[in-house]
């Protein structure tokens, strides 16, 4: 293909051959092919004119100024349906994903975080600016996590063919019950992962609009069944072991916060982190837990009982690599770092 000249200089081009000059003399002279020269003088015999002719080729049907306005209304309305916008510009869905995919632009599932206040916000930068020195290995992480029966995190993708979507093969089955929850109790720290505790509270239902009823944890069951016993077993196993100043993290659950959990913490001789509201990111457990359920998802018998379910939540958490805990209170200090760049805002973990 012929390098695009402006027309200009096909002028030129024009008027040195009219001029008697031969196309290898016009062609060095421009720095161009003399294939190119004899184009030029095809275009002004036959068409009589020095601009490009048509391509022949379909035209686009968005210009460049309908992009821009997409991008900037998919900044404005990221959540809207491709239909929205396909309307505003009067082309098909099509043509918009098209468009918006040439930008990076692709519509992906929303993530889901724990909303966060301008409160909590401020919350969560003062906490990223307390624990700047942190020594993250010599802390504590504790958690409760509710475990109920039959219930299945995980995403699960098949192979097939337009239109087989409803064949049992390519289904995954749920199942409409009302469910009970096991609550267990854990704790992490670098190079420890303890044993979970079963936390004796009455079984809870979950009903099919996701409510529960039963007993659950406050302040006094907290201090009985954890406080007083697994976790100040913890503290005692630490300190003996390398760290005379360790400290423990808990979230902010109204168990964990009260005034009288904080009481039998401070004769307890436990130390703890204040923990900004709506933060799991900022407990390494959380992770842990998720990797639990995972597990207990892939499993090839689902527990029918809590009996059943607890041994299956002791296996997968046996089965957890050491080497994930590391890894996750080795980055707790990154995710400290990114509370700063987010200004207390969502972070990645």
């Amino acid at each position: 293909m012929a390098p695009l000249l402006s027309p200009r200089k096909r002028g030129k081009i024009v008027a040195h051959v009219l001029d008697g000059k031969t196309y290898k003399e016009i062609a060095q002279k421009y720095s161009i092919a003399k294939g190119t020269v004899a184009y030029t003088m095809q275009r002004e015999r036959l068409h009589n004119t020095q601009k490009s002719l048509p391509t022949g080729r379909r035209p686009h049907k968005m210009t460049e100024r309908s992009k821009r306005w997409l991008a900037r209304e998919i900044g404005l309305f990221p959540q809207s349906p491709w239909d929205y916008f396909a309307k505003a510009l009067g082309v098909s869905e099509t043509t918009v994903r098209r468009a918006a995919g040439s930008m990076g632009l692709h519509k992906r599932i929303c993530r889901k975080k724990p909303f966060l206040s301008e409160k909590s916000q401020a919350a969560r930068r003062t906490w990223a600016a307390a624990n700047v020195d942190q020594d993250w290995r010599r802390v504590i992480f504790t958690d409760e996590c509710a475990i109920q029966i039959g219930k299945d995190i995980n995403r699960y993708y098949t192979i097939r063919r337009p239109g087989q979507e409803y064949q049992a093969k390519h289904l995954q089955p749920t199942f409409r019950s009302g469910r009970t929850s096991l609550m267990v109790w854990g704790a992490i720290a670098y190079g420890k992962k303890w044993p979970l505790v079963r936390l004796p509270l009455s079984p809870q239902e979950v009903a099919a609009d996701g409510l529960g009823k039963g007993k659950g944890l406050n302040s006094s069951r907290y201090i009985k069944y954890v406080l007083e016993g697994p976790l100040k077993r913890c503290v005692r196993a630490q300190q003996r072991a390398r760290w005379r100043d360790v400290v423990v993290l808990e979230d902010g659950a109204p168990c964990h916060s009260s005034k009288v959990t904080c009481a039998a913490r401070q004769r307890l001789g436990i130390t703890s982190i204040d923990h900004p509201p709506n933060s799991p990111d900022l407990n390494a457990i959380e992770n842990m837990w998720h990797q639990l359920k995972l597990k207990l998802g892939r499993m090839n018998r689902r527990a029918t009982s809590l009996d059943e379910l607890w041994g299956q939540i002791q296996q997968a958490w046996d089965e957890l690599d050491i080497g994930k805990v590391n890894r996750l209170v080795d980055s707790m200090d990154e995710r400290r770092q990114d509370v700063v760049a987010a200004r207390g805002s969502y972070t990645r973990f």
